[in-house]
């Protein structure tokens, strides 16, 4: 997550474009990245949750606030985001919210193992957080 943040505050769209599924990469609109990155001033990023997976559990998530300010109106504003990663040949991509129903992912369930890695089910590890 916070590469990606990164190369929106240094507008680096082909590293945005090849961090998300490469099922979702055709339907990017390289242009509307390219103007929202030169159009907005990002000044910080809190991670408020993070749970990735092990190779067995190919999911992530990060639940990030973003905060920003629009060059044309100096405007502070975030984004609030819960999004999910997949796991592909040990790299991670993301899976963009708009276009997350061409891809099918697995939500945790209370009785799956914690992604954690700790062997526990996730009702009885992380989901009490």
């Amino acid at each position: 997550m916070r590469s990606r943040y990164t190369a929106y505050h240094q507008q680096r769209v082909d590293y945005l474009v090849n961090t998300t599924h490469p099922d979702q990469q055709p339907f990017l609109n390289r242009h509307e990245i390219q103007q929202w990155a030169q159009q907005t001033d990002w000044v910080g990023l809190e991670i408020i949750h993070c749970l990735f997976g092990q190779p067995t559990h190919p999911y992530g998530e990060v639940e990030f606030i973003a905060h920003y300010q629009l060059k044309s109106s100096h405007q502070s504003n975030q984004l609030h985001e819960n999004s999910t990663f997949s796991l592909i040949d040990q790299k991670w991509y993301y899976i963009d919210p708009h276009t997350a129903p061409l891809i099918k992912v697995k939500k945790l369930t209370r009785n799956d193992i914690c992604l954690c890695g700790s062997g526990k089910k996730y009702k009885k590890c992380c989901m009490r957080n």
